[in-house]
């Protein structure tokens, strides 16, 4: 390798410098220095690389005539023009280090049985100019370990279980100044158990399914990370000293530079001077931890594409994720393998180089639409001071992948861009587009009539599902410049797309920015969620809850719950996702799950229980509805239930809005012999008209109040007097129950007589 101090080594140090500046921003007093550093690195190339000297002339020259010129900002061609001339100095930068990987004796070892997989494989690997050793028998590899040119060894998902051996006779032949070859598992059925007991066992990485293009292109990688890389940086934030230097060690003997900093707080300037390829970072630190700092380095547009690795000790899978969820791009878990930490730095860091030359070359093609996510992030930002009306649109597919399941990240990166591209055209002047998460996009639009922004936003989602090939949709979230919090509204698109995507997907949602729920955030974003997948298999489930005759005769009666099942396991009744229910439009549909449900049962239920009663609460919207009438009738008809003992019961409050509408219905009912019930009946003398009007043949009142107010006993005798059973709902105690005998209640339903049960079973003799 080159002497830190080699022409070519302090070439690439101007280049790195230069694009440093490039990033930040034309500073012509910053650009006259580097001039001259250019003006030195043709000298530096002289007569070893005259294709090198001549891109870098020409690149000098440029740079000089706009210095010279006092031009204060470049025009648009001439930002194209020192990017073109940058980018053919690099190439021939590229082209002048030492080969790589050209060698004769450079080997790849594999273990595994014979299939085409693996032998296309090794016929690509051999094309490679790689001498390729393939063996079924582990006995037959061990000998190999040794070679010295062995740059890596390839460990197929059949012989997982002699993976540990081969890790273990690397690790015990490795010397201070060799770490071995690398091991990589081809988890080829990507199973995610055979994947952490690879890792466990002592893999490197993980290669996942059996695309040979992404196999060979991922082994090239590994076997390029076994050279020293000689313009790698890495910057190394660790408080602990002793594991800074131990992997600052072993990376520089890689041959890469690395600066360490161990007071995070100082991070963020020395990334500034270092210009890293790569950050490793401690997860755990005092004043700043890894988190912290991640989200503060992805808010700078600079570094939208660093790869940033956490180290940590930390066995918490959760924690763990959410380090990645905020921003970084992997993590290696301490004590971590020197093998390990240099394949994981090499391959992430030259595969951001390669997508920093990708974005590159697109922001040529839309400088002002395409932005990278902290781009558009800081653009919200500075709008703070423009007050004005906006609209964020969050567009993603609704499985989060672009193009083919088998595409590799690098090339999803690639193919993520393009669209990105395509859909920044159909932008306008004012309007910006990011890539936000896998296969999502967000868009700034500004303020539209409804209309207007929904046939805007719904043409955006059918072109990103077009140009992705799979199922798309969108959120939409209003933005008020300088009084909505940016981050707090890019989550609200977050979760709202999500709800889209549980509500079936390939649909445009909006955001419900006015939800008034009393559960705290994160058990109303669990509601919204089961709310969305409410109907399919395993997101609601029934209880049955008794009502125990007080006075009434003996018959067997139930209330009949609809629990909505979250994905954390949360479970909710009615009373917590009813007014969140209704205000996103899905009562009905809840409605019409639980009657199907019910219906399901009178029929089941019938023969063990010849005079069954079932009582469910809808809405008065419901019976309002003519499909849902007539999926009660047909439903009936179907199961041939002519006597169903069905109550359908509606709240006071929800009747009184709409007593003279429900008239029709109430006929409807009662000619399919299905009971109308009025339940959280006020004990009021206003309840009497109520009663009067609609005449249902259930009321139910609540217990507490029942046994306070003076008004219950006339309440509970006009109804008798109307023909309709009188229940008391919310039971506490046998005092209670024996006072609202007294009143002269006919049934009584609470969880200290009778809680709620996935079964129909109570013993109503009792």
């Amino acid at each position: 390798m080159p002497p830190e101090s080699s022409p070519l080594h302090r070439i690439v140090d101007s280049l790195r410098r230069w694009q440093a500046q490039r990033r930040q921003g034309w500073q012509l007093d910053v650009v006259r220095a580097l001039q001259v550093e250019l003006n030195a690195a043709v000298g530096l190339a002289g007569d070893a690389h005259p294709a090198l000297a001549q891109a870098l002339r020409d690149f000098a020259l440029y740079v000089a005539s706009l210095v010279d010129g006092e031009v204060v900002e470049p025009t648009a061609e001439q930002r194209r023009r020192l990017l073109q001339l940058e980018q053919e100095a690099v190439t021939q930068v590229r082209a002048s280090e030492p080969a790589k990987r050209g060698s004769a004796d450079a080997q790849v070892a594999i273990l595994a049985d014979d299939n085409d997989v693996i032998a296309r494989l090794a016929e690509a690997l051999a094309g490679q100019s790689l001498q390729v050793r393939r063996t079924q028998r582990v006995a037959e590899l061990l000998p190999w370990l040794g070679a010295k040119g062995l740059q890596a060894v390839l460990v197929d998902g059949e012989k997982l279980l002699e993976l540990g051996m081969v890790a273990d006779r690397i690790e015990s032949r490795r010397s201070k100044d060799r770490l071995g070859p690398t091991v990589a598992f081809l988890n080829r059925r990507r199973l995610l158990d055979e994947r952490l007991t690879a890792l466990a066992g002592g893999a490197d990485v993980c290669l996942e399914g059996d695309d040979g293009s992404y196999l060979l292109a991922r082994v090239l990688e590994l076997v390029e990370a076994q050279t020293r890389q000689e313009h790698l940086r890495v910057l190394i934030v660790e408080d602990d000293r002793g594991q800074a230097m131990y992997c600052e060690t072993i990376l520089r003997k890689q041959g890469m530079d690395v600066d360490t900093v161990s007071d995070s707080r100082l991070a963020l300037q020395s990334l500034g001077e270092f210009q890293p390829d790569l950050v490793l970072m401690d997860l755990h630190m005092p004043t700043l931890d890894g988190m912290q700092l991640t989200a503060l380095i992805r808010e700078d547009p600079r570094w939208g594409l660093l790869p940033i690795v956490f180290l940590t000790g930390e066995q918490d899978e959760t924690r763990r994720f959410d380090a990645l969820q905020i921003g970084g791009d992997d993590y290696l878990l301490k004590p971590v393998r020197p093998r390990h930490l240099v394949t994981s730095v090499v391959t992430r860091a030259r595969r951001a180089r390669a997508l920093r030359r990708k974005f590159e070359q697109l922001a040529r093609t839309a400088p002002e639409r395409h932005l990278h996510a902290g781009e558009l992030v800081a653009h919200l930002r500075a709008l703070a001071g423009q007050a004005g009306d906006y609209n964020l649109l969050l567009l993603g597919t609704d499985d989060a992948r672009l193009g083919n399941d088998e595409l590799p990240y690098s090339a999803e990166r690639e193919h993520e861009a393009q669209i990105g591209t395509q859909l920044a055209q159909t932008l306008g002047t004012n309007e910006a587009l990011a890539a936000r998460e896998r296969g999502s996009f967000l868009v700034l639009l500004g303020d539209a009539p409804t209309e207007q922004l929904d046939q805007r936003t719904e043409s955006l989602r059918q072109r990103l599902q077009e140009l992705a090939v799979r199922p798309a949709s969108a959120a939409i979230v209003p933005f008020r410049a300088g009084v909505n919090d940016v981050e707090t509204t890019i989550t609200l698109a977050s979760q709202t797309l999500t709800l889209a995507r549980h509500g079936g997907g390939a649909r445009v949602q909006r955001a419900l920015t006015g939800l008034k729920t009393e559960l705290d955030a994160a058990a109303s974003f669990a509601l919204q969620v089961a709310l969305a997948k409410a109907g399919s298999k395993g997101t609601v489930d029934f209880e049955f809850q008794p009502l125990v005759p007080l006075h009434g005769p003996v018959r067997p009666q139930f209330q009949l719950h609809l629990r909505l099942l979250g994905e954390d396991g949360r479970r909710f009744t009615r009373r917590q996702w009813f007014d969140v229910a209704r205000q996103t439009g899905a009562l009905k549909r809840l409605d019409q799950a639980l009657l199907n449900h019910t219906l399901d049962q009178l029929k089941a239920l019938r023969e063990r229980y010849a005079t069954l009663r079932l009582i469910i609460a809808v809405t008065a919207e419901s019976l309002l509805d003519s499909d849902f009438r007539k999926t009660l009738l047909g439903g009936l008809a179907k199961r041939q239930l002519t006597e169903p003992g069905l109550i359908l019961a509606v709240d006071e409050n929800d009747a009184s809005g709409a007593q003279r509408k429900l008239l029709q219905p109430r006929l409807e009912l009662a000619a399919a012999r299905v009971a109308l019930g009025l339940a959280r009946m006020p004990v009021h003398p206003r309840a009497h008209e109520l009663i009067d009007l609609l005449k249902p043949e259930w009321v139910a009142i609540d217990a507490a109040r029942a046994l306070v107010d003076p008004d219950a006993k006339a309440v509970i005798s006009h109804a008798h007097e109307r023909g309709a059973e009188v229940v008391a709902q919310g039971i506490p105690d046998a005092p209670a129950m024996a006072r609202l005998f007294a009143l002269g209640l006919d049934y009584g339903i609470g969880d200290f007589i009778g809680p709620p049960s996935g079964d129909a079973e109570f013993d109503f003799g009792a």
